[in-house]
């Protein structure tokens, strides 16, 4: 997802105006809980949410609190056999 779709899905999904950090809060969870989306994405949206809130609209947003982050997945590393390091 873009900034701008996350955006866009996150004005369709707030519901209480007047307390945008729980709004944000709720939003990340979801999107880490139900949609299941990647760290980075999760961490794109928040990025576009916060430059939503301070620089075009000028709001503040106050603390965030607890947002459940979507996990990073685990990377096993890659160990080559003794036969692949050999020349051909």
């Amino acid at each position: 997802a873009t900034g701008s779709s996350a955006t866009s899905s996150f004005t369709r999904y707030a519901i209480r105006p007047r307390w945008p950090s729980l709004q944000i809060n709720a939003f990340l969870t979801h999107l880490a809980v139900k949609e299941e989306v990647s760290s980075s994405t999760q961490n794109q949206a928040l990025c576009a949410l916060l430059f939503l809130y301070r620089h075009v609209l000028d709001k503040p947003i106050g603390d965030l609190g607890d947002v459940i982050r979507a996990r990073k997945p685990m990377r096993l590393p890659v160990v080559m056999t003794r036969e692949e390091l050999k020349p051909c």
